[in-house]
């Protein structure tokens, strides 16, 4: 049997990891990140998809509405942060291997991996909330007769 909740809950623990590993890359770059707020906001951010959709019972629709938004745009920033956290660290180990200087490399990778993930985030986002609609003719190749029906009982739309 599927037990939603602990799948959701899985969901947050996996993005908190992902996320964790975001701050430490982001920090290189961004100064104020290394406080204890910003990491507390890294910590607790990525539980608000589990908390949209556990919690949804026990919170006013509106309250459920926010954390699902907030939740849900944290997770997508987590996803694309992550992925440029593991370029960061594959840079951090050739670095490594090589001898390179990584405080020549480490800041300006990470600044260039915080201007590429919120605009990769907005372009996604902006492709998803654009709906088309398209329409097609069709032409049968015989003679359907139409008969007008209600798919419900409870159709209250004349026919």
């Amino acid at each position: 049997m599927f037990n939603r909740t602990v799948f959701f809950w899985k969901i947050g623990v996996l993005s908190l990891v992902g996320s964790v590993a975001a701050w430490h890359m982001y920090c290189a770059s961004v100064p104020w990140l290394d406080t204890l707020p910003a990491f507390l906001l890294f910590c607790i951010a990525p539980f608000f998809f589990s908390l949209a959709h556990n919690a949804i019972h026990a919170v006013p629709i509106w309250l459920a509405k926010v954390f699902a938004w907030a939740g849900g745009y944290w997770l997508i920033f987590t996803i694309y942060s992550f992925m440029g956290a593991v370029v960061y660290g594959l840079a951090w180990l050739l670095c490594a291997a090589v001898g390179f200087d990584w405080q020549a490399v480490g800041p300006s990778l990470s600044a260039y991996i915080r201007t590429y993930v919120p605009a990769s985030s907005a372009a996604s986002s902006s492709v998803r909330t654009g709906l088309s609609c398209r329409y097609t003719a069709m032409s049968p190749s015989r003679q359907i007769r139409w008969k007008p029906t209600r798919l419900s009982p409870s159709c209250r739309t004349p026919i």
